[in-house]
């Protein structure tokens, strides 16, 4: 299943997609070096606001679609799309974009 989902994370390069950089391994562990998200998890940005203005709501949905399509215009199925798996760019909220991130459990559909 790793390896599946690193080969996933190769082959998705978009905007709204968390860039994976590279894989490092020792003899005990494997590393995956992903883009670093400072503005944390959508799920800390629901607790802490508590609500969104329409604007910010159309920014994340929009974000959020544009990821997905990319992706099944791939042959990726995501499947476990959840606040916690929505991460920003930045904790300013004018340079804040959204990233789907953890495609641990995404598939590559075939045909038929």
């Amino acid at each position: 299943m790793l390896c599946e989902e690193m080969w996933i994370n190769r082959q998705i390069d978009h905007p709204n997609v968390v860039r994976f950089i590279e894989a490092q391994e020792d003899k005990n562990f494997l590393y995956l070096v992903f883009e670093f998200m400072e503005g944390g998890e959508l799920l800390d940005l629901v607790d802490s606001l508590g609500k969104f203005t329409e604007v910010q709501s159309r920014k994340i949905i929009s974000g959020l679609a544009d990821a997905v399509v990319h992706c099944h215009k791939q042959g990726v199925v995501h499947r476990d799309i959840k606040l916690e798996n929505l991460l920003f760019t930045s904790r300013d909220e004018a340079d804040r974009k959204v990233k789907l991130t953890d495609f641990g459990i995404s598939r590559v559909l075939t045909a038929g």
